[in-house]
C-alpha cells in the first residue's frame, strides 16, 4: 500500500483500495497500521469520507517545488 501513496500522497478510502487491491476492513486495518507507524496521518477529523495524506511524502516535494522554483528564478 505504501508505493500507492508515492503517486498520490492525499487519498481516501476509495483511491486506496482501487490502487492497492485490498478492500474493506483489510484497508482500514492497512492504513491503522500505516498511521501508527507515522507514514500516514488522517487529514479530514470525519468519521467518514476520511482522508489519509503521507505527510513526510508531501514535505519532501514541497521542498522539491521550492527548489525547483528557486532555480528557475534564477534563469
Amino acid at each position: 500500500m505504501i508505493p500507492a501513496f508515492f503517486d498520490n500522497p492525499v487519498m481516501g478510502v476509495d483511491e486506496v483500495e482501487a490502487v492497492a487491491g485490498v478492500r474493506g476492513q483489510a484497508t482500514y486495518t492497512a492504513l491503522a497500521r500505516l498511521e501508527e507507524a507515522g507514514v500516514v496521518h488522517e487529514i479530514t477529523g470525519r468519521k467518514r469520507d476520511k482522508v489519509w495524506a503521507a505527510s513526510d511524502l508531501l514535505a519532501e516535494l514541497t521542498v522539491l517545488d521550492s527548489r525547483i522554483a528557486a532555480g528557475m528564478r534564477r534563469r
